[in-house]
């Protein structure tokens, strides 16, 4: 089994690159049966989704449009369990079908901050799609749409997700030992 250290932390692999890649593909086919006849916007939550969501975008074949926006709500393993907004969002999403692409949800507060901001700005839909779903963690109530993978209260890096903005580089994902 591969493992990595980033900082003093040692961190097993959790999910092969492989293992991601499928689940990835399965998931944009059921985004495109789910938005068959629109073009909607990806709203890519930055940094950590990027690596997940071009992944994601590569894989749906039919028409959209790609936005971003930047949210901080981490310091090392811990939330702050506040959310810092750092970039605003890229285009207009006024009647527009938006899906949120995320890399995880665990508290749910980042979540929450973004689909209120995202409701107030007359969407006609707002989807939430996120690789990483850990709802033991939850705080707020969250509805996603479509989850890659439920996993226990762990932490994992590696794939875009990070542990103080070292690790998103790894093809895999690790959890800490």
């Amino acid at each position: 089994m591969k493992s990595i250290s980033i900082n003093g932390k040692e961190f097993e692999e959790y999910l092969d690159e492989h293992v991601i890649a499928v689940r990835i593909a399965e998931m944009a086919q059921e985004l495109e049966s789910m938005y068959h006849d629109a073009i909607p916007v990806f709203l890519i939550v930055l940094n950590g989704a990027s690596f997940f969501a071009i992944d994601l975008i590569k894989n749906y074949s039919k028409p959209c449009q790609v936005a971003f926006i930047q949210l901080s709500s981490y310091a090392g393993t811990t939330s702050t369990m506040e959310v810092k907004v750092m970039s605003e969002i890229s285009i207009s999403l006024a009647g527009r079908h938006v899906i949120i692409l995320e890399d995880i949800i665990d508290t749910g507060l980042t979540l929450k901050v973004l689909t209120d901001k995202i409701k107030s700005l007359d969407v006609v839909t707002t989807s939430v799609v996120t690789l990483l779903d850990k709802p033991s963690r939850r705080i707020k109530e969250t509805e996603v749409a479509i989850s890659g993978f439920t996993i226990p209260d762990i932490f994992v890096v590696g794939y875009g997700l990070d542990y103080d903005e070292l690790g998103r580089n790894s093809k895999n994902i690790f959890a800490e030992k």
